[in-house]
């Protein structure tokens, strides 16, 4: 993800029951959270407003394919990304798997820019996140970014995949 405001990033962290219950999996017994929804439709409403950040994506085709939850859930989750590249209200370039590997495949990575400070960068796997702020190395995090970025399909080439696979969960729901 290229840039992303502090009140869209998800307070959950890794293995806390707020990412737990965002991907669909609860401790049992425990019911899912209306607050949790509504903080994921407050964060939703962030990219419909004018005065938006800018959210660029590097997104690897593996990620559309790979269910999280029914069909329906995978529709619910695409279909809107697909409305918002329409409306040029976030940028979702696709990797395709035909690239193979490409170095930020590890991690993810996010890279803010802010109107009055430095940019930085967050780099997260799964068990760990790291938050870099030395130029340096965010510079070269971006330069990584905007390499695996000039392989991805362009934005006219990404809503194929991506209208392709919200029909085929369709299909299968």
């Amino acid at each position: 993800m290229r840039t992303t405001p502090r009140s869209a990033q998800s307070s959950g962290r890794p293995g806390s029951g707020a990412v737990r219950r965002r991907c669909g999996c609860r401790p049992a017994g425990r019911r899912p959270s209306r607050v949790g929804c509504s903080r994921r439709r407050w964060r939703s409403m962030i990219l419909d407003t004018f005065a938006t950040p800018a959210v660029w994506v590097l997104l690897e085709e593996a990620a559309l394919h790979r269910a999280v939850g029914e069909p329906r859930v995978m529709v619910e989750q695409i279909r809107p990304m697909v409305r918002l590249m329409e409306a040029s209200r976030v940028w979702v370039h696709v990797m395709p798997y035909r690239i193979g590997a490409y170095p930020p495949l590890q991690s993810m990575l996010t890279l803010m820019y802010f109107e009055d400070e430095p940019p930085i960068a967050c780099s997260e796997s799964s068990q760990v996140g790291r938050l870099h702020d030395f130029p340096t190395v965010v510079t070269r995090l971006q330069a990584i970014h905007d390499l695996a970025l000039s392989d991805a399909l362009s934005l006219t080439e990404s809503l194929v995949p991506l209208r392709a696979i919200a029909e085929d969960y369709e299909r299968h729901d």
